[in-house]
């Protein structure tokens, strides 16, 4: 999950570099605008003038939903890793106590 969002961070940062190259040619820079977009995500709403246009709205909020499903995606899929880890514990826990009772009575 990680390298996925890293890979979609990468894209709309891409995204957003070559829209920042048609308005201003000598702006940014790709890791530049890279780690603003990190940092806005973060919370971080402090950004030069040259960031704020309508289509840069746009590909933020698409940026961010796509985090948030790839965030939740990821919780999915570790609680379901560990809920069946608990099932596994919770078989074995069964067994062992099915088998005391039955020592017991022998």
């Amino acid at each position: 999950f990680l390298l996925i969002m890293v890979f979609v961070t990468a894209a709309f940062a891409f995204a957003v570099f070559l829209m920042l190259e048609e308005f201003e040619p000598k702006g940014y820079g790709f890791i530049k605008t890279a780690q603003t977009l990190y940092l806005m995500l973060l919370g971080d709403t402090d950004q030069p003038e040259t960031l704020i246009g309508e289509w840069f709205w746009i590909i933020f909020v698409i940026y961010t939903l796509f985090n948030v499903i790839i965030m939740l995606n990821a919780l999915i899929a570790i609680m379901g890793d560990t809920y069946d880890r608990v099932k596994d514990i919770s078989v074995r826990a069964r067994n062992y106590e099915k088998n005391s009772l039955i020592l017991d009575y022998e």
